[in-house]
This record gives C-alpha cells, sequence and structure tokens, in this order.
C-alpha cells in the first residue's frame, strides 16, 4: 500500500537546503510526491530502500506531479535520520530538472563518488 508522507516531503526540503549542488530543485520540488509502500522491495538478492520515477505526461493529466519519490517502509524501518538523509540526497539526484524538462538521471560513477565524499562508505548504520 502506498501513502503520500509529509515527514519524507520535509525531509527533502532539508537535505535541498543543505546540499548546494541541489538548489535547483527548489524550483520543482512541489512538483514531486513523496511516498511510504509498505511493501518490501527487492532486486534480484538487493534490497531496494527507495526510487525515484518520472511520472508519464499522460498521467500529468490527472495528478500535479511531475516525479514520485517512493520509500520501501520494511527496507528503511531501521535507518537513522542521518541515513533518511543520505537515501534521500541520493533520491533526489536522479531528479533532471533544468527549468522547463524532466528527466531520470541515471546512476553514475560521479553520484557515487560524490556520496561517499560527503558521507563515507559506512554511511548505512544497519
Amino acid at each position: 500500500m502506498y501513502r503520500i508522507d509529509n515527514g519524507l516531503r520535509e525531509l527533502a526540503e532539508k537535505v535541498v537546503e543543505e546540499n548546494g549542488n541541489l538548489t535547483s530543485l527548489k524550483e520543482i520540488l512541489p512538483g514531486i510526491v513523496f511516498m511510504y509502500n509498505t511493501e518490501t522491495k527487492r532486486s534480484g538478492k538487493k534490497v531496494v530502500y527507495a526510487d525515484t520515477e518520472k511520472v508519464k505526461d499522460k498521467y500529468r493529466a490527472l495528478i500535479p506531479y511531475y516525479f514520485i519519490i517512493t520509500f520501501y517502509e520494511p527496507n528503511t524501518a531501521d535507518l537513522d535520520e542521518e541515513c533518511m538523509k543520505v537515501l534521500m540526497y541520493h533520491e533526489l539526484r536522479h531528479v533532471g530538472w533544468d527549468g522547463e524538462n524532466c528527466t531520470i538521471i541515471p546512476h553514475d560513477i560521479e553520484d557515487f563518488k560524490d556520496i561517499i565524499d560527503k558521507y563515507g562508505t559506512s554511511w548505512m548504520s544497519v
């Protein structure tokens, strides 16, 4: 089951404020819905903590969002606030917004290097 969560929105706002490289997202934040899913998600044997998806254009006629960021509650339940901030930071880095166009930015080595440089390799406390 999915549910919109204002606590995740507040966390995203805090993460954007704390990270200068995300300031361009301030404009698009109202166009992102933050949700929890009560199901466990895996990709193969790996646990999926969260994911980001672009809302398809035909669905934009029905809902006022450009992106959906979903956190999988069973997988994130034991993460502390700092870990959740890193996870939110990672998900927000997938949001591509140039003032007009929305895209999903795929994983790349720069993304992971940035997270390691900011938070180290053992940022997850569980």
